[in-house]
């Protein structure tokens, strides 16, 4: 009776916590401590995307990259406007400029000409955002339904960055000729004659100015100095060498050193 009434004891206390089943079954189960250690246990990955990883995101879930059915249709309804939108732009003022140098209506004053360069500076930088509000709304539709299997890789594949360094390049050099119409504009009020009389040599270094600021800052996370600190893990295939699929640099140059050790 003593020993039956020990093993009922000790099954109480041998909480299902301590577990985590996997959804395939294959294995049943693993143990709470092998969830979200890097190494996929579960034949299925359910171990390293359990159903409360995405339960403090606002925007992913386990089935969707873009969880709100409304997001997804805001996402779609902006790229159209923002790509329709700043081709329009884009065409209509090029045709005008186009028009005004043949007929010769563009007259002796620059602000004109230096105002619908800066526009269409103005509109190409607004256009890159379209593009990566649709290659976000193409990558949605493709991992629907299946997104906790692709998170990891598609958060470091070369798409991913490349879209986050044309988000921050859209979004600065239009902040950039933003100031800079306003600030040329200011001047043709301040100075209306001698505003007449800037030539397109400057506005080029303007826009020139723009671009390199704005492609500076959207490529100073990714270099060597600021990587270290702006990634702390790195996605590998399967190797023998390491027992999770997520390694972090001092991961690396430990194992570098070892590798450099046996060849002497």
């Amino acid at each position: 009776m003593e020993v039956i009434q020990q093993t009922a004891s000790t099954n109480q206390n041998c909480s299902t916590d301590s577990r985590f089943y996997c959804e395939s079954k294959t294995p049943l189960f693993v143990q709470a401590h092998e969830v979200l250690d890097g190494k996929r246990d579960c034949t299925d990955f359910s171990d390293e995307c359990p159903p409360s990883l995405f339960q403090k995101s606002a925007v992913s879930s386990r089935e969707e990259l873009i969880k709100s059915t409304v997001l997804k249709v805001l996402i779609w309804f902006m790229m159209f406007f923002a790509t329709a939108g700043n081709l329009t732009v884009i065409i209509t003022t090029v045709r005008s400029l186009l028009q005004k140098q043949r007929s010769g209506k563009q007259g002796k004053t620059k602000v004109g000409l230096l105002n619908n360069f800066l526009i269409i500076n103005l509109a190409v930088a607004d256009l890159l955002m379209g593009i990566v509000l649709l290659t976000i709304g193409v990558k949605a539709t493709e991992f629907s339904g299946n997104y906790r299997h692709k998170d990891k890789p598609w958060r470091a594949s070369s798409l991913c960055t490349a879209v986050g360094v044309l988000t921050v390049l859209s979004s600065e050099a239009s902040v950039f000729t933003l100031v800079c119409i306003t600030s040329y504009r200011l001047y043709t009020v301040w100075k209306p004659l001698a505003s007449r009389n800037i030539s397109l040599r400057v506005l080029a270094v303007w826009i020139i100015f723009i671009w390199l600021s704005a492609l500076g800052l959207a490529l100073l996370p990714l270099a060597g100095s600021l990587s270290k600190d702006m990634v702390s893990h790195m996605l590998i295939a399967y190797s023998p060498y390491f027992a999770k699929d997520t390694v972090t640099l001092f991961d690396l140059r430990r194992f570098a050193r070892r590798i450099a050790a046996l060849k002497k």
